[in-house]
């Protein structure tokens, strides 16, 4: 909507001014981008807001017939430049501090605690820092549906684990005794917990509702953390060891096969669908212009199959090693005989 509100601006000012398309729209452009985009009052921008912004009708590209373009050079100079800003928000620092101070604390007095753990912990705060506080994030809430799935699949598939390494065997019986832990991390409630958010949240009213409330989108965030977090503990041998269902490799297997099912639901739903799914970005600005919206929302698709299942797989692989090991024949260790 962004492009052809300012392709109907350059036609009809510069009949009249007689000026370059690209400085027609400049100052102008910027207001209906702003309402179009990044209202956080109605959850929806509406055609009169936008008409509103512009002094005069919106009339979309399709049905215009004046045959005037804009040159899509300077949107796309300013596009970049604003699409690579560096957020900065203090309460997810703060929360990454809570975390690690957390975690710090709950280490002491611990046996078995390495200095192992501490590095997992931390790559997995420094996972959720990249997905919040870096130019993905303004990518993501502003500009592109992939981006946006990137992001939570860092979220949920990619920092839970690595977090969850951070945890020694000794870390986790101290957990386990918080009342509610054993009861949501057993593999059944593990996996309804996670596809119950997984589905829930990529539900188009709720999608679009997180992008224009900022307080809903934190929420969606830590849903995301913390199903990862449930979902996770049951394949993990430090975490598992202390669920009350204790699952056989082969058990772990089909539960992770089982744990694909949701995102790749979401994920075929994405790729093949021949309109855009989420109403928010039809309206963004594009970063590049042959990603369409629909191309966008077909990246976002194949990033959540693909990506989704990295650290899923990397897990079972460890499951499977393990117990082709543990099934593997001793051989004798005394002195052969000839």
């Amino acid at each position: 909507m962004a492009d052809a509100v300012r392709r109907q601006l350059a036609g009809d000012e510069a009949k009249v001014a007689g000026l370059a398309a690209d400085d027609v729209v400049e100052h102008r452009v910027d207001a209906a981008v702003h309402i179009a985009v990044r209202d956080s009052i109605h959850l929806r921008p509406t055609r009169a807001k936008i008409e509103h912004a512009l002094g005069g009708p919106f009339i979309p590209e399709e049905q215009r017939d004046d045959g005037v373009h804009v040159s899509q050079g300077n949107e796309s100079r300013r596009g970049r430049m604003s699409g690579m800003g560096w957020p900065f928000d203090p309460t997810v620092y703060l929360g990454l501090l809570v975390l690690y101070v957390g975690h710090a604390w709950h280490a002491r007095g611990v046996p078995d605690f390495e200095r192992k753990h501490s590095l997992y912990f931390g790559l997995g705060l420094v996972t959720i820092w990249i997905a919040l506080e870096t130019p993905l994030d303004t990518m993501a809430d502003h500009y592109l549906d992939s981006i946006h799935m990137l992001q939570h699949v860092l979220l949920g598939f990619v920092a839970p684990p690595v977090m969850l390494l951070g945890l020694s065997p000794g870390m986790v019986a101290k957990l386990v005794r918080i009342p509610g832990i054993r009861a949501i991390t057993d593999p059944i409630p593990a996996q309804f917990i996670a596809g119950v958010v997984m589905i829930a949240w990529h539900v188009p009213a709720l999608y679009d509702a997180t992008l224009y409330s900022e307080p809903l989108h934190v929420v969606e965030h830590l849903n995301f953390i913390a199903a990862g977090l449930v979902l996770y503990w049951p394949m993990l041998e430090a975490t598992s060891a202390h669920s009350r269902w204790q699952m056989s490799p082969g058990a772990k297997l089909l539960y992770m096969l089982v744990a694909t099912l949701p995102q790749d639901a979401v994920a075929l739903v994405l790729i093949f669908s021949r309109v855009p799914f989420y109403e928010y970005y039809t309206h963004a600005p594009r970063l590049v212009a042959s990603l369409t919206p629909l191309i966008d929302q077909t990246v976002a698709g194949a990033i959540l199959m693909i990506f989704g299942k990295a650290t899923i797989t990397v897990a079972a692989i460890a499951v499977f090693a393990r117990w082709f090991e543990a099934d593997a024949p001793v051989s004798p260790s005394g002195p052969r005989h000839r």
